[in-house]
């Protein structure tokens, strides 16, 4: 009875993830048609709807986004429309912290983003450099006189995490993508890290 447990959660273990994977990806492409399909029956051409049109016209007015961010007019309105959004308390707080993480994942902020190990008493911890030029107010490092660093502390198994300031001469640098980092952090180091970068190992931190 034991084995065919221990055979029963193998085989879920490799199911799972590709089931959860494929029903993810059905979840998005399924609400993503549903919600082009209701634009394109108000703007009443419905009638010309095929199926996947919805999937096709999300992703051209994405790549066409991404083309019109370059012109200086359309930045000069996305800046007008930042600062209507800046004076909005609630608002504000909402729109900064999803822009800030999206300008993350496209790699706009390359000050951030670094994989590094942290000492705290004794103990190495995995962490991702998310501020590097923190509020003045912070001060620096009462023993060191050292600036401060902002470090994301990611939670395994959980969505959320920690950010702590620490000075710069208490992280080491770590051979590893912030991606490959999250990875590593939220399956707790059962997860391999990416290949390409190999065993999470520290070299000397600048």
């Amino acid at each position: 009875m034991r084995r065919l447990t221990g055979l029963a959660l193998r085989g879920l273990a490799v199911a799972l993830p590709f089931a959860l994977t494929i029903y993810f990806v059905y979840w998005s492409i399924s609400n993503i048609e549903w919600a082009m399909r209701k634009a394109l029956d108000a703007l009443d051409i419905g009638g010309l709807y095929l199926p996947g049109m919805g999937v096709v016209v999300f992703v051209a007015i994405l790549l066409a986004l991404g083309l019109v961010a370059r012109l200086l007019v359309f930045q000069s309105f996305l800046a007008l429309l930042e600062q209507l959004f800046e004076q909005i308390p609630l608002i504000k707080s909402v729109y900064t912290a999803i822009r800030d993480f999206m300008a993350f994942l496209a790699g706009e902020n390359r000050a951030s983003g670094e994989v590094v190990a942290i000492d705290i008493a004794g103990q190495r911890m995995l962490g991702i450099v998310s501020d590097t030029d923190p509020p003045r107010s912070l001060g620096k490092d009462a023993d060191s006189g050292d600036d401060l660093v902002g470090v994301f502390l990611p939670m395994s198994y959980q969505l959320g995490g920690y950010t702590i300031y620490v000075p710069r001469s208490r992280l080491s640098a770590v051979d590893m993508d912030a991606e490959s980092a999250m990875r590593y952090i939220m399956t707790a180091g059962i997860g391999r890290a990416s290949a390409d970068n190999g065993d999470p190992g520290d070299r000397p931190g600048s």
